[in-house]
């Protein structure tokens, strides 16, 4: 994590937006959960801590190499999805002002490593391509193990 935390900032936005080079849609990953929700359903626990970790080494490949993904069969109803894209369009319609004051790592969010990036940050590790976009990053503090 420390690593990541270094490359993130070593990196410097570059001064043309223009020049960095963009992923195109077939490069970007989809991950099925379907094998593990169907191994949760069965109550098979073996399958179910296997496909778990398949979907964690896709997530983490998907994330480390490319930098976002797409999944399906995650299990979200439609109503969820709707709010979920609700609550995004929302806040990436405020004003900017009003959406640094959750930049990351600055408004007092917690886990570390959550809340607003604009766009050209310099927050995250450098990657070959890069998606132009703002973000509002969300997680969780990881749970015991």
């Amino acid at each position: 994590a420390r690593e990541l935390e270094q490359q993130a900032e070593a990196w410097l936005p570059p001064s043309n937006p223009c020049e960095l080079p963009l992923a195109d849609y077939a490069e970007i990953p989809i991950i099925d959960l379907a094998r593990w929700r169907e191994a949760q359903q069965c109550g098979d626990s073996e399958s179910e801590e296997a496909e778990r970790q398949r979907a964690a080494q896709l997530l983490r490949r998907a994330s480390e190499e490319v930098g976002f993904y797409y999944l399906s069969n995650h299990g979200l109803s439609n109503l969820v999805l709707d709010r979920l894209f609700e609550a995004s369009r929302s806040f990436h319609s405020l004003p900017t002002q009003e959406k640094l004051r959750y930049e990351m790592d600055s408004c007092g969010c917690a886990p570390k490593g959550t809340g607003y990036l604009p766009v050209a940050n310099s927050k995250l590790p450098a990657r070959t391509k890069a998606n132009m976009n703002a973000s509002f990053i969300v997680k969780r503090e990881a749970r015991p193990r």
